[in-house]
Parts: C-alpha cells; sequence; structure tokens
C-alpha cells in the first residue's frame, strides 16, 4: 500500500441561533469556522463534521470524511468515511485487502461497525463507533495506549481526538 500524506482540513460548527431542533439537545454544527479543540466549541454538546484531504502514489485520492457527536468534551460517537480512488482503478485492491484485514481485528467488538465496499473506481470504508457503549478495555486491548483517545476515566475524549487529528 502507498504511503498517505494526510492533513486536517477542518471541522466545523453552526452558530446556535441557527440551529434548528433535532428532536434531542444535540446541534449540528455545520459553518466554517474551524475547531481546533473544545474552546472553540460555544455548544457542550452537538455534532461536528470534519474532513482530511491526502496524497498518495500514483492517481490513487484519498478523502476521509468524520462525523462526531460529543458532549461536555466527551466523544460519544465517531462515524470515518474513508475513501479511496482511482481513475483508473490502479492499487485499489491493496487498499480494499488493507481495510479488510484491518476489520479482523476488531470482530466481536460490539458498538465497533465497519464495512468496506469496492467498486471499479474506489474503495470506501464506513466505520462508526459507539464510544458511549463500547467496552474500551477491548477497544484498548486492539488498538494499544499510544495515541488513542481513551481518557484514564475510559471515555473517549473530543480534545484528544482533535489533537491526533490536526
Amino acid at each position: 500500500i502507498g504511503l498517505f500524506v494526510i492533513t486536517l482540513t477542518g471541522c466545523s460548527k453552526e452558530d446556535s441561533s441557527t440551529t434548528t431542533d433535532t428532536g434531542s439537545d444535540t446541534v449540528v454544527d455545520k459553518a466554517s469556522s474551524t475547531i481546533k479543540s473544545t474552546d472553540d466549541l460555544a455548544n457542550k454538546s452537538g455534532i461536528l463534521t470534519c474532513t482530511r484531504e491526502g496524497t498518495a502514489s500514483g492517481d490513487l485520492v484519498p478523502t476521509f470524511s468524520y462525523v462526531i457527536t460529543y458532549r461536555e468534551g466527551e466523544l460519544l460517537t465517531l462515524r470515518a468515511i474513508e475513501k479511496v480512488s482511482s481513475p483508473t482503478g490502479t492499487g485499489l485492491g491493496a487498499y480494499y485487502d488493507a481495510y479488510l484485514a484491518i476489520n479482523k481485528n476488531y470482530e466481536g467488538l460490539d458498538y465497533y461497525t465497519s464495512n468496506v465496499t469496492k467498486t471499479d473506481t474506489s474503495v470506501t470504508r464506513d466505520t462508526l463507533i459507539d464510544y458511549e457503549h463500547i467496552d474500551t478495555d477491548k477497544l484498548l486491548h486492539i488498538e494499544g495506549n499510544e495515541d488513542n483517545i481513551i481518557d484514564d476515566n475510559g471515555k473517549a475524549s473530543l480534545d484528544m481526538w482533535l489533537t491526533l487529528a490536526n
């Protein structure tokens, strides 16, 4: 698999005065301001939308998007969509196989779902992690403690995620 160079292009939030009721206390954050830490958040709970761009070898184009539900600095859910595109389809098989191998590590872990799909011109890995309910000890056993977003209380930290993402 070729090397990705990834940069976070930003997380966005919406001004609370323009928020529509979603049936809960959740705010959908969509405006163009960049979030670098929870200090940048006007709302104590909400949804962040983040994107990353990357470069890869050949004609491969990686794109990444994240939808994060948070409350009081705790990351509750994370949906990550990682897509590698190629107009010629060259190199996509290796990414498909690598994503499947990654997913094998998480088999049987409740509240962690990930699907990999392949077309002629892209491979997409769509992952949903429910940090509010997942067994963080099992997750840390799979991922390790280094560069992880689980804090000392066993909760997923939004600040830690933003730090790693930036």
